[in-house]
């Protein structure tokens, strides 16, 4: 969240308008308990710390990707 322009909240609170259905992931080493809070008051669904958290990333990604399709195999016809 401390992008170069310093408007990580600001990001965040447009992306939560603009697209309220988007899954937001924060990814930081300012981690303090209160921009945790601040984060998810303002819509993250995620909070990681990168230096502890990184390695949980991926795990969470595939749980956000959606079910594979059935694939139905065609019968054959005589």
């Amino acid at each position: 969240m401390n992008l170069a322009d310093g408007r990580g909240c600001a990001l965040l609170i447009e992306i939560k308008q603009r697209q309220p259905g988007c899954v937001v992931m924060v990814l930081t080493n300012f981690i303090i308990p209160e921009f945790r809070t601040v984060c998810r008051q303002l819509g993250a669904d995620h909070f990681f710390d990168k230096s502890q958290d990184f390695e949980r990333v991926p795990e969470v990604l595939r749980q956000l990707q959606p079910p594979e399709p059935a694939v139905i195999q065609p019968t054959e016809r005589p």
